[in-house]
C-alpha cells in the first residue's frame, strides 16, 4: 500500500482529475492564511496562469451535507470506536476527513480497514505539528459547509449528526451548534451526563465545548484556529464563533467523551498549560469585545483567570511567564491588590531564577480559588478570606470534581494560613475529600486544631485512597473560630 501523504489521500474523488479547465471552478487562497473553501475536496493542487496555486472542487450535487473532522495522533487503540460511531449514524450523507499527525502506533493500519467506504478520507502528515495545526489543515480538505469535530478517542451517539444537521439547516443564522456531553470511562462506558448551561454567553465558560459543529461561512469570518493556543483551542474557536454568529446548544447528550487515565496522570503539565492558555484566550476575547455590544466576561472574573495563570506559571516553574500574566492583570485592574501581589511574587521569582511549586513531577491538578466555589468568606481573585463576626460558619471552599484515573493513594495539599486566639475551640477548620459521583461519602478528613498551628504552617495535607472511576471534590469547612485564608489546592499521586 502506498503511504498516504497530505496532498494525496487514500480516498478522494478522482473525478476532479477529469474536469476540463473551462468547466472547473477554481479556489485560490493566501499562502499565509488560506481561506477555507466551502466545497474543497482533497487532491493535488494545480497551477493556473493567473491565480497560481488553486484546487479543483467537485460539483455541488456531489457534496456531502456534513463533514466530520478528526485529528489523530497515536490513538489507534480508540479510533475504531470513533469511526464506527459515525458509520452507525442515522444520517448517512456525511464524510470523515481524518488528519493523522505522524502517529507512531498502528493508527494508519486501523484506518486502512475502512478505505472501502469512499466517505472516509485520510491525510497522513509526515511530521508531527500538533492537534491545532492538524485541524487547520483538515479544514482545507472538508467538502461540506457544515463541520463537526470528533476527537479520535471519543464517539457520537447514533442520532448526533442528524440532530445537529437539522438545527443548522432549519436555522440558517446559526454559526455554532453544541450539545450536552456523556462522560465515559476508558472503555467508553457512560458514567454521567455533563449537563451544561444553554443560555449564558459562551465566554462565561458555563459548560463544555462538545459536540462542536459550525458553518464554514461563520468560521471564515473569524481569525480561525490559533496554533499558538495549546490545549484550549476548543474554547478559542467557540468564543470566536460566538462573536460573528448566534450559537445554540441542543439540550441532549450527543457526544461521548472518554476519560483516559494516561492523559490525566502522564501529562499533568498539559492541564496547567491548557488552563493558562484559556486565560490568554479570555484576555484576548475581552479586548476584542470591548466597546462592542457583545457580552463580555466580567472584569473580576477575568482577573481571577489571569491570577490563576500566574499560579499555573509558578507550578510550571516559569517565572517570566508568570510576570507576563501579572502585567496583564495590572492592565485589567491597575488598582487591584491581587494583581499587585502577583506582580511582586513574579518579580521575586524572576530575580531568584526559580518558581515556588514543590513536587511538580507528581502534581496531577493545581486548583486556584478561581476554579472552586464557596458558601462563606470574602472571595478575591487569588484567595478566600474568612473573618470571625463578619462571615458565617460554612464551606469557604469546595469543588474540583477530579475524575480518578487509577485506583491508589493520593495526597491533597490545602494552601491555608490560620490565625486564632488561644481561647478558640477545636477544630478551627475541617478539610475533607468527598466522593460525589458513586458513593457520596467522605473518603478522608482532617480537623485543624490549635496545636497544629505551631510554627505557623502555610499548608495542610490529607491523604486518601480512591478507586478508578470515582470523582472527588475538596472541601474546607470553616468553624468561625479563626482568621483563615485559603489560596490553592494541589492534588498529587502518591508514588
Amino acid at each position: 500500500m502506498a503511504k498516504p501523504t497530505p496532498d494525496h489521500p487514500i480516498q478522494f474523488n478522482r473525478i476532479t482529475n477529469l474536469l476540463p479547465w473551462n468547466g472547473a471552478v477554481l479556489y485560490a487562497g493566501s499562502p499565509s492564511r488560506p481561506r477555507v473553501s466551502l466545497r474543497a475536496v482533497g487532491g493535488s493542487d494545480v497551477a493556473h496562469p493567473r491565480l497560481g496555486k488553486a484546487r479543483l472542487i467537485r460539483n455541488d450535487l456531489m457534496m456531502p451535507q456534513f463533514s466530520i473532522l478528526m485529528a489523530n495522533y497515536n490513538k489507534g487503540r480508540y479510533i475504531d470506536d470513533a469511526i464506527r460511531s459515525v458509520l452507525a449514524q442515522t444520517f448517512t450523507d456525511w464524510e470523515i476527513v481524518i488528519v493523522d499527525d505522524a502517529s507512531k502506533d498502528d493508527s494508519l493500519e486501523r484506518i486502512e480497514r475502512y478505505r472501502g467506504d469512499s466517505r472516509i478520507r485520510l491525510y497522513a502528515k509526515e511530521r508531527n505539528e500538533g492537534y491545532t495545526k492538524a485541524l487547520i489543515y483538515g479544514l482545507t480538505k472538508v467538502s461540506s459547509e457544515i463541520v463537526g469535530i470528533l476527537d479520535s478517542d471519543d464517539a457520537l451517539v447514533p442520532e448526533a449528526i442528524e440532530k445537529v444537521h437539522r438545527i443548522h439547516t432549519e436555522r440558517s443564522e446559526l454559526g455554532l451548534v453544541l450539545s450536552q456531553t456523556i462522560r465515559c470511562d476508558s472503555n467508553l462506558k457512560p458514567l454521567y451526563v455533563f449537563a451544561t448551561h444553554r443560555r449564558e454567553p459562551l465566554i462565561w465558560l458555563r459548560g463544555g465545548t462538545h459536540f462542536r459543529t459550525f458553518k464554514l461561512a461563520a468560521y471564515n469570518k473569524t481569525t480561525g484556529f490559533d496554533p499558538r493556543v495549546l490545549h484550549a483551542e476548543d474554547w478559542d474557536l467557540v468564543i470566536k464563533l460566538e462573536e460573528v454568529a448566534p450559537g445554540y446548544r441542543i439540550d441532549e447528550p450527543l457526544y461521548m467523551y472518554r476519560y483516559l487515565s494516561s492523559a490525566i496522570s502522564q501529562a499533568p503539565q498539559s492541564h496547567l498549560r491548557g488552563y493558562r492558555s484559556l486565560a490568554l484566550v479570555l484576555y484576548k476575547a475581552y479586548l476584542r469585545r470591548q466597546r462592542t455590544s457583545l457580552p463580555n466576561i466580567p472584569r473580576p472574573a477575568l482577573l481571577a483567570w489571569i491570577v490563576a495563570a500566574v499560579e499555573y506559571s509558578f507550578d510550571l516553574r516559569e517565572p517570566w511567564r508568570a510576570m507576563f500574566f501579572a502585567l496583564r492583570g495590572l492592565r485589567i485592574s491597575p488598582l487591584g491588590r491581587a494583581a499587585w501581589r502577583m506582580l511582586v511574587r513574579s518579580m521575586r521569582a524572576c530575580m531568584s531564577s526559580s518558581a515556588t511549586s514543590p513536587n511538580g513531577d507528581t502534581t496531577l491538578r493545581s486548583y486556584p480559588v478561581r476554579v472552586l466555589r464557596n458558601n462563606t468568606g470574602n472571595i478575591e481573585p487569588d484567595r478566600v478570606v474568612c473573618i470571625p463576626l463578619v462571615h458565617r460558619e460554612g464551606y469557604c471552599l469546595y469543588g474540583g470534581d477530579f475524575f480518578i484515573p487509577e485506583s491508589g493513594q493520593y495526597h491533597v495539599t490545602f494552601k491555608i494560613t490560620i490565625e486564632a486566639y488561644s481561647s478558640a475551640r477545636d477544630p478551627l477548620a475541617v478539610l475533607d475529600v468527598y466522593e460525589n459521583l458513586q458513593t457520596n461519602t467522605v473518603l478522608a478528613e482532617r480537623g485543624i486544631r490549635l496545636a497544629d498551628l505551631a510554627g505557623r504552617p502555610r499548608s495542610f495535607g490529607v491523604e486518601f485512597n480512591a478507586k478508578e472511576g470515582q470523582r472527588v471534590e475538596f472541601r474546607v469547612y470553616w468553624s468561625e473560630q479563626c482568621f483563615l485564608t485559603v489560596s490553592k489546592v494541589i492534588l498529587q499521586k502518591v508514588q
